[in-house]
Order: C-alpha cells, then structure tokens, then sequence
C-alpha cells in the first residue's frame, strides 16, 4: 500500500513475503516515481517466519529501490509502515 497525501507526504505499509527466505541487501520493491524519498531513507522493520519475529533494516533510495538488510537466513517475511516527503 503506498499513498501520497496533498501536502506531499507519503504513506508506505509494505509486507513483502519470499518463500525461500529473504537474504540480506536484497532489493524487495521499488517505489515509483512521484513517491520516493529526496534522499535515503534507513528504518527498521519486522522479520518472521510465520512464528517467532525479528528485527529487520530497510533502506529506502533516492530511486526508489527498497532493499532489506539482515532479516535472518530463515526469515520469509518483513513487513514495515513509514511516512515521509515525497523528493521534489
């Protein structure tokens, strides 16, 4: 789900699931242009495997790749939500 509200701010809740297990500095997405971010973006997110959860680390690019750092060999699941101005 990405949204872009009147002010330019825009709203990410991104769940991405990959059946045989995320590996880290891996690009999951890529935000289209008119949503992505005036410069990088580091956050942090969840990492699961359907049980027990985990920290993931999400960077957001000036390009709009989305790549996941450090979830877990085993994780299949990251999931965040975050909110910031859309580059001009």
């Amino acid at each position: 789900y990405i949204r872009r509200d009147g002010r330019g701010r825009v709203i990410l809740n991104l769940h991405v699931t990959k059946a045989g297990g995320l590996i880290s500095g891996s690009p999951v997405a890529t935000i289209p242009s008119g949503f992505r971010p005036a410069s990088t973006l580091e956050l942090a997110g969840a990492a699961s495997r359907g049980g027990s959860a985990g920290m993931a680390f999400i960077q957001i690019s000036s390009t709009g790749v989305v790549t996941v750092y450090n979830p877990g060999t085993s994780n299949t699941k990251v999931a965040f939500v975050t909110t910031f101005l859309a580059g001009v």
